[in-house]
């Protein structure tokens, strides 16, 4: 027994030995490391500018790093937000990421609806 949990179960699953939850710790930090080098080029770009320098005379260089850090700085958030789950899965087990019948059901029939009318049938 593992936290209340048999460890057949949870081998069952795919948890012990796999390193799941120290992936997903790893992929946080990381995530975070992003979003905060991210912030970090655009105030630099923002403050450090040279005097007279306009947003138009910028180096190709820069325009490229300031657009990266900002893609960072938006899409890195959506990412680690996805994370945040596995955690509460692999601990507590809400079912969250599990289908069974009644799950099948909420998730299959928005998706057939949305098919039918790309396809245009009624």
């Amino acid at each position: 027994m593992v936290d209340g949990v048999q460890v057949r179960d949870l081998q069952r699953v795919g948890v012990v030995g796999t390193g799941v939850m120290a992936t997903g710790i790893g992929v946080f930090i990381t995530g975070f490391s992003s979003i905060l080098t991210g912030l970090n080029f655009i105030v630099t770009v923002h403050r450090m500018r040279a005097p007279g320098l306009s947003w138009f005379r910028l180096p190709l260089f820069v325009w490229s790093q300031y657009a990266t850090s900002l893609i960072m700085l938006l899409g890195t958030p959506v990412l680690a937000i996805a994370i945040v789950p596995l955690p509460s899965q692999l601990t507590v087990r809400p079912g969250a990421f599990t289908l069974n019948a009644a799950t099948s059901i909420v998730v299959d029939e928005p998706l057939r609806g949305l098919g039918r009318r790309l396809a245009g049938i009624p």
